[in-house]
């Protein structure tokens, strides 16, 4: 065999092994995890990226947890003529997204590669609630004092609370980040 012939031989072998592409599963509210175990048993390859979370319990105690980065949704790593009816068989399943032709569409690779290097050595996102801290400067965008400068006191688990000066006086009020842009 000539050096061209083997040539395209390991290229035609190279496309052979990277048929698999990944899709998007859409899952039942909070059972993402269970379709994960079961499609692995049954051979199935997926991803389920997930997030450390931190929650407060009963307005005091504070729990970190791990749930699913993207809820009602995997990532099943399949040839295209894969079994797809045979993913039916598990009810939790809604269905796997499609594209304008009606064929399960397959995401861009980069896009696994990318989650997948920003987890920590568990496999998990850990993600800040608030992309502000205490102390950040900002500008109010919405409401009554929209347009001015205030300062970021404190960032709890829901709302931020700046605080900025009127007549003199340091004026507290509770905002989202929605509300407000760096300055």
């Amino acid at each position: 065999m000539n050096d061209l012939a083997q040539d395209k031989l390991k290229e035609l072998s190279m496309r052979i092994d990277n048929t698999k592409r990944y899709y998007v599963i859409h899952t039942e509210k909070g059972r993402e995890q269970t379709i994960d175990v079961n499609l692995t048993a049954k051979g199935y390859e997926i991803y389920c990226p997930l997030v450390l979370v931190d929650r407060r319990i009963l307005a005091r105690w504070r729990n970190k947890y791990v749930e699913p980065l993207f809820p009602c949704y995997l990532f099943l790593h399949m040839d295209e003529d894969g079994d797809w009816p045979g993913l039916k068989i598990f009810g939790e399943i809604i269905q796997i997204l499609k594209g304008p032709e009606g064929y399960p569409e397959p995401i861009d690779d980069k896009i696994i590669e990318l989650l997948k290097s920003h987890e920590n050595e568990n496999g998990v996102h850990e993600i800040g609630d608030w992309r502000y801290r205490a102390g950040d400067r900002v500008r109010l965008k919405k409401g009554a004092f929209a347009g001015y400068e205030a300062i970021i006191s404190e960032v709890p688990e829901k709302r931020l609370t700046v605080v900025f000066k009127i007549m003199q006086r340091e004026i507290k009020i509770p905002v989202t980040d929605r509300d407000i842009e760096p300055v």
